[in-house]
């Protein structure tokens, strides 16, 4: 699974490379844009959505399943 996660990690890195190079070429300051931009609250919601559907691809495969943790693991529960 490490290998295979570093593979696509390798893909992705290459063709963001080859994007920015592009852009550059073309009088594009790709690379600088990306580096300011800060993403609003809806970047972050979609950002966060798709990270947790990676996420549960992930542990699925694991065979688990994968669910938020919504309070830290060192919290109690006042119910116990």
């Amino acid at each position: 699974m490490v290998l295979e996660l570093a593979t696509e990690l390798w893909v992705v890195k290459e063709r963001l490379y080859a994007l920015e190079a592009a852009a550059q070429g073309l009088g594009l300051p790709l690379r600088q844009a990306v580096e300011a931009w800060q993403p609003d609250a809806a970047d972050q919601a979609l950002l966060a959505e798709q990270r947790a559907g990676l996420l549960s691809n992930l542990f699925r495969t694991l065979g688990r399943d994968h669910r938020p943790v919504e309070t830290s693991p060192l919290e109690t529960d006042p119910t116990d």
